[in-house]
């Protein structure tokens, strides 16, 4: 017979079991415990993620929101650090995905589908053309190489958290 699941304990704190069964029943003491207690992972996690200080508190700060709104889900299948990290990366991908949407949204409508083709979809400057009817040489397309709009665009994806490489923008 297997055995039963259990929540691992961390060797930090003999109490870990016990805080977690008090804050999934919604103690925010024993909740501040637990933060207390990984805290430091978790941010070392994030650092590595996001490679950006200030963005890392953030995701921080959104991965216990987040766990504390998920807490009574956690069933103890694994140890809560290793359910904690998993939960940190998942907020991580949501949030590069918001920030990619929102940067794309910034676009002018008329760049907005070249530049998806181009960056999401891995498309040259020929493909796009023939998917839209457009030629290579067309304004919208031809535009990506020009340097203004190709410094618009990338300062604006800098400004995301994204370091566009130049060859997006070239015609291909």
């Amino acid at each position: 017979m297997p055995p039963a699941l259990v929540t691992r304990p961390s060797a930090e704190s003999p109490d870990a079991p016990n805080d977690l069964r008090l804050a999934q029943d919604g103690d925010t003491e024993a909740f501040a415990r637990i933060y207390r207690l990984h805290v430091g992972r978790i941010n070392a996690l994030a650092l590595r993620l996001t490679g950006d200080r200030s963005r890392a508190e953030a995701l921080v700060q959104d991965a216990f929101v987040r766990a504390w709104q998920k807490l009574r889900s956690f069933r103890g299948a694994s140890a809560l650090a290793t359910w904690l990290h998993r939960l940190t990366v998942n907020v991580f991908l949501l949030d590069e995905r918001g920030l990619r949407r929102r940067a794309l949204r910034e676009l002018p409508e008329a760049y907005r589908e070249t530049m998806i083709m181009r960056l999401v979809e891995g498309m040259t400057g020929p493909e796009i053309a023939e998917r839209t009817g457009l030629t290579p040489d067309n304004k919208i397309i031809g535009h990506f190489t020009a340097t203004g709009v190709r410094s618009h665009f990338s300062e604006r994806f800098r400004l995301w958290g994204y370091d566009l490489p130049a060859a997006i923008f070239e015609p291909s």
